[in-house]
């Protein structure tokens, strides 16, 4: 199975561009800000090229996690990677993922069920994880509910490229 790089990539940026909206004024940003008593003045090692290059860069570590997720088949090769002729033309084990693949290579690779699977990650893993961490600096529901969806919807988009664009 060839990974689709490009589309790893495209999802890499999603955080970047969805922040951009999400976090809007117009949008949940005055809400945010009011929710998490988030003061408006930055540090200075916080500029924006830094903080969108950062950005990128956790993107990219999340799109790459989250491969394993939203694409099955990633797990065949984990089963059988330690067979020693794995690799080897011919063998059989080779023929066997071959054979496997041809099969079964494309089942639940579709924009959808990357969606589906990336809402999940989004609300039963990147969720509570930021929820308990607001919770000791005593945040509210509303600063919880905002940055989880935030994550939510970046998750479930960044899954639906990743999955669906083969």
């Amino acid at each position: 199975m060839k990974l689709n790089w490009l589309a790893i990539l495209a999802a890499a940026f999603i955080p970047a561009l969805l922040r951009l909206v999400w976090f809007h004024p117009k949008v949940f940003g005055n809400a945010w800000k009011t929710a998490g008593d988030v003061k408006t003045d930055r540090p200075r090692w916080a500029s924006t090229p830094l903080q969108f290059g950062l950005t990128l860069v956790f993107g990219f570590l999340i799109s790459v996690t989250l491969m394993s997720m939203v694409i099955h088949q990633i797990h065949i090769f984990s089963l059988v990677s330690a067979v020693p002729d794995f690799k080897k033309e011919g063998s059989e084990t080779a023929l066997w993922v071959k054979n496997f693949m041809a099969a079964h290579g494309t089942r639940h690779r579709s924009f959808g069920h990357g969606a589906l699977h990336g809402a999940i990650a989004g609300l039963v893993f990147a969720t509570p994880l930021l929820s308990s961490t607001a919770l000791f600096e005593r945040r509210g529901i509303k600063y919880i509910l905002i940055n989880g969806g935030y994550w939510t919807a970046s998750l479930t988009i960044m899954g639906s490229i990743i999955c669906g664009w083969a």
